[in-house]
């Protein structure tokens, strides 16, 4: 049996582009995944991590009124230091991990039902949906699942320009730098990216070059 999904890595910095292009590719019919969305739904619904980051950070991480882990002060308690921020992202990583195993085994199990339902004469999704995107804000912390990625894409925006991005829309410039630099390096990212999208000249020249790309993987995938 042909293998059901394409699975992309999207990465990029922050304040990239990356979430563009990963709208983008949603609307042209590939099924995304989104890390940031999957960790807030983990940090909501595993009972076993909040305990965990109860623990390690304190009580006031919880909302009193709602039980659950108010995002803010954990990250305002998460970014004071190195050490807080690697001890936050031990504890999330590997439920996060565990929960895009199940997102992606659930995208190929619609695509296997789907590849039925055209086989028997029934109407079918588009091929797009073939191509699974997982978007992925530290590429580095994923490094140990690179081997079920067909591609790693990244979103390549110069790091002066994505601070005055992030400051347009409302971030500090210290808080981008301070996020910035808990990121793999721009180096890193390139050394580990299959493709590359740049993203320095603006938003209608990054668009030409997903479209270009998205058509060249539809053949990929027919």
């Amino acid at each position: 049996m042909e293998k059901p999904l394409y699975i992309v890595f999207l990465a990029g910095g922050i304040a990239s582009g990356k979430s563009s292009v990963s709208r983008q590719l949603a609307s042209l019919g590939a099924q995304v995944i989104d890390l940031d969305e999957l960790s807030r739904y983990v940090l909501d619904s595993n009972e076993q991590l909040k305990h965990d980051i109860a623990q390690a950070f304190g009580a006031q991480v919880v909302d009193e009124k709602t039980g659950q882990i108010d995002r803010a002060r954990l990250a305002q308690c998460a970014f004071e230091s190195a050490f807080a921020t690697a001890l936050l992202e031990d504890l999330e990583l590997p439920a996060i991990k565990q929960e895009l195993l199940l997102r992606l085994t659930q995208a190929q199990k619609r695509v296997l039902a789907d590849t039925m339902k055209s086989n028997h004469g029934s109407k079918s999704l588009s091929k797009a949906a073939r191509i699974c995107v997982v978007e992925v804000p530290l590429l580095d912390r994923m490094e140990a699942y690179f081997d079920i990625a067909d591609e790693v894409v990244l979103v390549d925006t110069p790091v002066e320009l994505r601070c005055k991005r992030a400051m347009q829309r409302g971030m500090s410039e210290a808080d981008f730098w301070a996020r910035a630099q808990r990121q793999a390096p721009d180096q890193w990212l390139r050394a580990h990216a299959d493709t590359i999208l740049p993203n320095g000249a603006g938003e209608d020249d990054l668009a030409r070059a997903v479209a270009l790309w998205w058509k060249e993987r539809l053949d990929v995938v027919s």
